[in-house]
């Protein structure tokens, strides 16, 4: 065996190998990393560290405490209001598969997704949210689907087109969003 430093703790080793059966020797080369003891501990250090900050980091982001929302006081249902200036078509508490409907639109809460932990801060799944689902009563014909943030208001233009807004429907408001118990407070706007 013929052994070489080709570099800063890098070792080469030839090994020949026994003869096979046509008589042939083989060598083969074998590369290993040899690291001092000094070296040793101190990898072995900066290993443990690494790996205690990775789990620190990600324990903290699987850990955070939510505060789930109470139960709303002032639920008006299909009942018109207006509030510093916007006008809400009703508000309304739904579980996961419930709906209401005005006689023209059903809404249906098709399901709650938890926000996910590894998010940013502010991005948009980094805040639970509710996929609502719109028809029309007349032919039970979906018209169509949006997920919505918690405190997130807009426009349901993006996802319905005009559809909703013939009927005075204009947008939506998630205000609250309780994972534990499952339900979803929303307003209309219109």
């Amino acid at each position: 065996m013929r052994q070489a430093s080709i570099g800063a703790g890098l070792v080469m080793k030839q090994v020949v190998a026994p003869e096979n059966e046509s008589g042939q020797l083989y060598a083969i080369d074998i590369f290993s990393f040899v690291v001092s003891q000094p070296g040793l501990k101190k990898m072995r250090y900066i290993t443990g560290i690494l790996l205690m900050s990775l789990a620190v980091q990600g324990s903290c982001a699987l850990m955070q405490k939510r505060d789930e929302p109470s139960y709303p006081a002032n639920v008006s249902g299909w009942q018109a209001y207006t509030r510093q200036g916007v006008k809400f078509r009703g508000s309304f508490v739904l579980k996961t598969n419930e709906t209401t409907s005005d006689g023209n639109i059903q809404i249906k809460l098709i399901n709650i997704l938890p926000a996910d932990p590894m998010a940013e801060s502010g991005a948009h799944n980094s805040r639970p949210r509710a996929r609502l689902q719109f028809t029309r009563v007349v032919d039970q014909k979906v018209i169509c689907e949006g997920t919505y943030a918690e405190d997130e208001g807009r426009t349901l233009a993006a996802d319905c087109g005009d559809t909703l807004e013939h009927i005075g429907i204009i947008g939506v408001g998630i205000r609250a969003i309780n994972l534990k118990e499952g339900w979803v407070f929303f307003e209309l706007t219109g």
